[in-house]
């Protein structure tokens, strides 16, 4: 009788064994799988150099997406639209025997734009055209120097300066005393 108790509580110590391992083994596999590559916490400023996660690449494929569709709609679309330029006028007298004008574009910030001055005196009218560049902060018209000989009467004149380019256009406008 003791061989049968004595077998019985081997069993019973295995049995128990086994259960125990089992336990340990399923709490480690279950804690395994909880730290899953999205969870890891990391120190505050600390840069990851790993890979993106499925949601970083997921969330970067779309943005792709939505790039090249943005680009498709900007390669159909011409660009139609200009910015008012401010034009203004520094000088516009006569000296001696020349019509001088100045003037620059004080919001636009370019080389190549075209000023071009037209001075009116009932059907009267002269036209010169000069070159805009860069300046410290500005676009400066190049200076637009006319003979006196252009004007065919003395008198008040309107004058209408222009400054135009692919990205800008605008004018000013004011009057010049011929003698």
């Amino acid at each position: 009788m003791v061989t049968k108790k004595h077998s019985s509580n081997k069993k019973i110590v295995i049995l128990v064994a086994v259960i125990v391992v089992a336990a340990l083994a399923g709490t480690a596999l279950a804690y395994k799988n909880s730290r899953h590559v999205d969870s890891v916490v990391r120190a505050p400023n600390s840069v990851d150099y790993g890979g993106p996660t499925k949601q970083e690449q997921a969330a970067g494929d779309a943005q792709k997406d939505a790039n090249k569709a943005r680009e498709k709609i900007d390669a159909q679309t011409p660009a139609t639209t200009t910015t008012p330029a401010s034009v203004i006028l520094v000088d516009s007298t006569q000296y001696d025997s020349t019509v001088e004008i100045r003037a620059y574009v004080s919001n636009v910030y370019e080389d190549g734009g075209t000023c071009t001055a037209t001075l009116t005196s009932g059907s009267a009218k002269v036209t010169k055209t000069s070159t805009a560049f860069k300046d410290a902060t500005t676009t400066q018209c190049g200076a637009i120097d006319i003979a006196r000989s252009e004007f065919s009467t003395a008198g008040t004149w309107n004058l209408t300066l222009v400054y135009s380019s692919p990205t800008s256009t605008g004018q000013a406008t004011s009057e010049v005393k011929i003698n």
